[in-house]
């Protein structure tokens, strides 16, 4: 007997077809967009009214060798990354059709596709407040089918029971693993990139560029990315022909056609794309590979394979000092948080807690903290107990809830005579603390930083200074407007944050409040005043800079002495 609750979203689909559906995709789009170019060029006032253009919703489609002769992995993810969020809530098929991670093996003798990993649907943050019709496409992405139960006046005609999982949000690397049955091998991935290992021995093949000699779409679009005239030459192209109503095919010129030099540099590029390509993943790999060895061990071994063949497991790379976020984690270490039946990716979302949660328990896997709320009786007492929720953890601190939590909305039902956890839909709740953080971060990426500094260790006489101190001072002055403009935008964004919750402690002009503000504007002038990149250091570089300028009673001048101090600690921890 199957659910009470119909889900139109999903439907069962082999691998084949669907990646032949993705082909589809992006073979109507490459016409649309066509088509785009060709109206562009005949209007010279054409203007893009900030809508979402046809190149924005293509899926990007990588193919790539592995260490199986004549098997392929094929990687899934949307072409524009900065589009994400806009795309997904926009577009059906791509909430359908794709996850957070997603490849398929493709065996070349035999023309066979398969599921090789898949991630978690798209999720996102959940608004409290509906104050647009985004904010309602938003809140629909997380409360899945939940919607679509038949409720009259918050009534529950099904007699289900609505619950919750709270689970920490783990701030790191997402990583995915997955072990297929079939090609006796495991799928390592994060979000985007995958590779295929029998052992640990295999990832010596993802280190040599001479396995990848074919050109891939990923590759490819790199190449086109590279050479800014492309679009020019284009136009230009276009220009000189006769254009009509009818469809014109329009080639991009490579770059490969101008001469012997140019495909030097792009066999340095292949090189470098290969390396680049897997840095990541191949540092994921290593780490399973050890897990394997210190947790599962030999003995355990094929029963876990038995019992997790065929699914992902999803979970975060921490604790990588050159690979830091916001939030700082002592140790290496894979935290899990969910399982994905890869064969029923279509129409599951992911398995129920009580499920994954055992697996992770009985190998002795690294896994989030959860609570699971009350059973509730109607849908309102959900959304009343979500809108609790979002205030209580709003107000945590990141040492207390890290990024917050992300929420698992479940339904109970009796099936077979048995009852039945389903996950109908996800989303996240997220600490203040954190987005305050992930703003600056956002912010700092914009800020000039000033060219002349002070190096306490060389050693120059008093003209020299003197003369330096002047360019100083004279490149201050004329940045410090650029600053004061972040701060003052950091301010204006975090107002409109905390309206939300009415009663946090960060209310308008609160002491808290002010104190993250004024924060604020010390890290800015910090980088500012430092030729030193912290990106991949953010959270280190976060954690100093709040004993110095956040909990510090007195706070410091900043000149080239402190930075000098701070720079210094932080780098020794890499």
């Amino acid at each position: 007997m199957e659910s009470k609750i119909v889900d139109n979203t999903y439907e069962k689909i082999t691998p084949k077809e669907l990646y032949q559906k993705l082909l589809d995709w992006n073979k109507k789009l490459d016409e649309e967009i066509t088509l785009e170019k060709i109206n562009r060029m005949k209007n010279k006032k054409w203007k893009k009214d900030g809508s979402l253009s046809p190149a924005d919703l293509k899926i990007l489609i990588s193919k790539f060798p592995t260490p199986i002769n004549g098997i392929e992995l094929i990687d899934i993810k949307l072409k524009n990354k900065y589009k994400e969020d806009d795309v997904f809530l926009e577009q059906k098929f791509i909430q359908k059709n794709l996850r957070r991670g997603e490849s398929f093996f493709h065996n070349i003798f035999s023309d066979e596709y398969g599921y090789a990993r898949c991630g978690l649907p798209k999720f996102f943050d959940y608004k409290k407040k509906i104050l647009e019709e985004k904010d309602k496409k938003n809140n629909n992405c997380v409360l899945g089918e939940i919607e679509n139960i038949d409720v009259n006046n918050g009534e529950n005609k099904l007699k289900l029971k609505f619950y919750v999982y709270l689970t920490t949000k783990v701030n790191g690397e997402n990583f995915q693993v997955s072990y297929n049955k079939k090609l006796k091998a495991w799928i390592i991935g994060s979000k985007n990139v995958s590779i295929l290992c029998r052992n640990g021995d295999d990832l010596e093949f993802y280190e040599n560029e001479n396995n990848f000699k074919e050109n891939s779409n990923e590759k490819n679009d790199i190449k086109i990315n590279k050479n800014k005239n492309i679009n020019k030459k284009i136009i230009e192209k276009t220009k000189n022909e006769n254009i009509n109503n009818s469809t014109i095919p329009l080639k991009e010129e490579d770059e490969d056609n101008n001469g012997k030099n140019d495909e030097i540099k792009n066999d340095k590029a292949d090189k470098n794309f290969i390396l680049l390509r897997y840095k990541f993943v191949l540092e994921f790999g290593k780490l399973w590979f050890e897990i394997l060895n210190k947790k599962i061990g030999k003995e355990k071994l094929d029963n876990f394979i038995n019992d997790i063949g065929d699914f992902t497991l999803i979970g975060e790379n921490v604790g990588d000092k050159e690979h830091e976020h916001i939030k700082i984690y002592e140790e290496k270490d894979i935290i899990f948080y969910a399982i994905v039946n890869n064969n029923k990716f279509s129409t599951e979302k992911c398995l129920p807690f009580n499920e994954s949660f055992e697996i992770f328990k009985k190998y002795g896997l690294s896994y989030v903290n959860f609570n699971k709320s009350e059973k509730f009786n109607t849908y309102n007492q959900l959304i009343n107990y979500l809108n609790e929720q979002y205030d209580i953890i709003f107000d945590k601190s990141m040492d207390e809830y890290g990024e917050g939590s992300v929420i698992y909305l479940a339904t109970s039902e009796m099936i077979d005579d048995k009852e039945k956890e389903i996950i109908r839909g996800l989303g996240k709740l997220k600490t203040f603390e954190y987005r305050f953080l992930r703003k600056i971060r956002e912010k700092c990426k914009h800020i000039p930083q000033r060219r002349n500094i002070l190096d306490s260790n060389k050693e120059l006489n008093e003209k020299e200074k003197e003369i330096l101190q002047n360019k100083i001072r004279s490149e201050n002055k004329r940045n410090k407007p650029k600053i004061d403009s972040i701060v003052e935008l950091t301010a204006k964004e975090t107002e409109k944050l905390i309206s939300d919750v009415e009663k946090s402690k960060y209310y308008l002009n609160s002491p808290d409040l002010l104190k993250w503000i004024n924060f604020a504007k010390n890290v800015y002038n910090y980088w500012y005043m430092d030729s030193y990149d912290y990106n991949d250091m953010f959270a280190s570089f976060i954690d100093k800079m709040k004993k110095v300028f956040y909990n510090s009673d007195k706070i410091p001048e900043i000149d080239e002495n402190l930075i000098n101090e701070i720079r210094k600690e932080i780098i020794k921890k890499k």
